[in-house]
């Protein structure tokens, strides 16, 4: 991908890899998906072994 656009600056790289998103557009998309990840992999991880580690301990 690099090599198509290697005259371009980084600035010309940026816009070129992500045409018709502004600045930044990407890294927020990335960031809300990150956040959404966490939240699946801390549910699963809740339901799944904190949830059971502490049935077991109270009432078992």
């Amino acid at each position: 991908m690099f090599r198509r656009f290697a005259s371009l600056g980084r600035r010309g790289r940026a816009a070129a890899a992500h045409p018709g998103q502004g600045p930044g557009r990407a890294t927020s998309a990335a960031f809300w998906a990150w956040i959404a990840y966490q939240t699946i992999k801390g549910l699963i991880t809740t339901t799944l072994v904190w949830a059971p580690l502490a049935y077991y301990y109270f009432f078992a």
